[in-house]
């Protein structure tokens, strides 16, 4: 009776493919049974049509941007040792780098890379990003004058060649970097960092950015120096690197001891280059981007080329000094600011299929 009733079902299935039309050669697709139950059918479009026989799965996914920014220090202070009222003179400034704050930078995982780190009072900051990101660092300008509150005195200087000019002192600057920064091209002041054409997020031969106190390119795993091609790093102290924290092409911008223009005392410039303050480049504002994929705290230490997918978190970092000339620094409280700002540069909105 078992066997009768398995012919019985045979024979059933066999009218049935009749039924629906002529039987399947080989190599005929198969296609979706109209009244087939289809569970989660999304997406029902390429690669697979199961209407034409094609049962092709789509395999997608999306990451979302994000990026993780620590700022290990915010505040560098010059302490009394630098601000001793009689260090140096006018014709014979005194170059003091800022020690009154210094930050304890064992807990930073790639500070024995930064020479000086617990000598000198270091500001900066790491960010593990896995896109670009824009970053635009703006200095404000030379230390200024201000009240105890922190307010801009009212107090002038009126030994300046130009009229109602504050009490300033001269300060500068060094920047080190770690990992890949990229050039910025056509960085225009007025969108900040509200700029995202230039270069293509897609482009990937975009070049390095070069470190204005190195002259060196950035690149993965690597610490650019605190001077000039360096190729031993020699730290924070010696002169050369030092860069003023304006734009010495800007007409605006005065000497911060006698109040001239300051075009007329770069190096190249043809008026008082003898000046204690001539020899030194100026740079106000460093727009760069962050490469994308920089995350891990250290590299893979395998000896590989940072190319090989490895690229540990990218830093900066910023030390101060001021050129002191004794009692002609006006007694008083100065301060300046250095405007960190980050924005993303590419955020990938999710296809939904």
């Amino acid at each position: 009776m078992q066997w009768k009733w398995s012919l019985m079902v045979l024979a059933v299935l066999a009218f049935g493919l009749a039924a629906f039309g002529q039987i399947p050669v080989p190599g005929e697709e198969v296609i979706l049974d109209p009244g087939a139950a289809v569970n989660n059918p999304a997406p029902l479009v390429p690669p697979g049509d199961p209407s034409l026989g094609n049962y092709s799965i789509l395999v997608n996914a999306y990451i979302q941007p994000y990026a993780r920014v620590t700022a290990y220090d915010n505040w560098i202070l010059f302490g009394a040792t630098e601000m001793n009222p009689t260090t140096g003179t006018f014709a014979i400034p005194s170059p003091q780098v800022a020690v009154g704050n210094v930050f304890n930078l064992v807990d930073v995982p790639d500070s024995t890379g930064i020479n000086g780190a617990n000598a000198y009072d270091l500001a900066g900051g790491r960010v593990e990003t896995n896109s670009r990101l824009n970053m635009v660092i703006t200095h404000a300008g030379f230390l200024t004058r201000v009240t105890d509150t922190g307010t801009p005195w009212a107090g002038r200087d009126t030994r300046k060649i130009a009229p109602n000019l504050p009490y300033q002192l001269a300060n500068q600057y060094k920047i080190k970097f770690h990992g890949r920064f990229l050039q910025w091209a056509g960085f225009n002041p007025a969108f900040g960092t509200q700029e995202f054409t230039n270069p293509a997020d897609t482009d990937f031969s975009v070049l390095p950015y070069v470190s204005p106190t190195s002259n060196t390119p950035t690149e993965y795993n690597t610490w650019t120096s605190w001077g000039p091609n360096d190729l031993v790093d020699n730290g924070i102290n010696p002169d050369n690197g030092w860069l003023w924290p304006v734009d010495l092409s800007n007409p605006a911008m005065r000497d911060p001891w006698t109040g001239e223009n300051f075009v007329q005392l770069i190096p190249s410039g043809p008026f008082d280059t003898s000046s204690p303050l001539a020899g030194y480049n100026g740079v106000a504002t460093i727009p760069v981007i962050v490469e994308r994929g920089q995350a891990q705290l250290t590299g893979r230490g395998d000896g590989m080329p940072p190319t090989y997918g490895d690229a540990a978190a990218a830093e900066w970092w910023i030390a101060e000094r001021v050129l002191r000339r004794g009692l002609q620094d006006i007694s008083g409280n100065y301060r300046t600011i250095i405007d960190v700002q980050l924005a993303y540069r590419e955020a990938p909105v999710e296809w939904n299929p």
